[in-house]
């Protein structure tokens, strides 16, 4: 959504869209990188006048992640640029399944944002689209600006992110049997990550029952 700040999280990796070293310099690198929670992983989205839209780091606002205009036809690197109309700063954000996003050049037909081998490597580049269920190419964006509840609702489903690593609290493998372990996990919008708070008798304390119940 256009003004908004994000996390970008790779989907096959969990790691997310991150400018090394916090930089400021143009062709600074943009690399995959664990959850911390700093200004370098918060993207700030713009609109433009003909329908893509910029991502602007949050710190340093006056730059733009960019396609790296080196001559090389694939594997072009992924960096921040200072800000300008020129078509490598464009991207159009295209919605896939589960709640993902695919992010897709302007200036290089049919190329996406990729982290190619992503359990292994942490380089951003662009490379040829291949289709949906790529989960190399496919990002999450969660809002890094969120409003905590003030208050619990009675009868009201939530979601709870721990502060210290962004993960949520899960119902491993949405499983259904008595025991099965909660967990920390990243973002999949599943009912094993939503839960119902309901107000405890006539005290202050309240039941969470996850929504794959309900």
């Amino acid at each position: 959504q256009d003004g908004k700040t994000y996390f970008i999280r790779l989907k096959s990796s969990g790691k997310y869209l991150t400018v090394l070293y916090s930089g400021t310099e143009n062709n600074t690198n943009v690399i995959q990188e664990v959850y911390e929670a700093t200004p370098n992983q918060k993207w700030v989205v713009e609109q433009t006048s003909d329908g893509y839209y910029y991502l602007h780091p949050a710190y340093v606002t006056s730059m733009s992640l960019s396609v790296t205009n080196d001559g090389s036809t694939e594997h072009k690197n992924v960096s921040i640029r200072t800000n300008s109309s020129d078509d490598t700063r464009k991207f159009e954000i295209i919605p896939q399944k589960d709640h993902t996003y695919q992010l897709k050049t302007k200036s290089l037909t049919d190329n996406v944002v990729n982290v190619s081998n992503s359990f292994n490597q942490i380089n951003v580049t662009v490379l040829d689209v291949t289709g949906e269920n790529n989960a190399e190419q496919e990002w999450y964006f969660e809002e890094a600006i969120q409003t905590p509840a003030t208050e619990i609702e009675d009868n009201t489903i939530y979601q709870f992110r721990a502060v210290h690593s962004g993960k949520y609290i899960d119902v491993t493998d949405a499983g259904t049997e008595i025991e099965t372990l909660v967990q920390q996990q990243e973002q999949y919008f599943g009912d094993n990550q939503r839960f119902l708070a309901r107000a405890y008798e006539d005290t202050e304390y309240f039941t969470l029952s996850p929504s794959l119940f309900i």
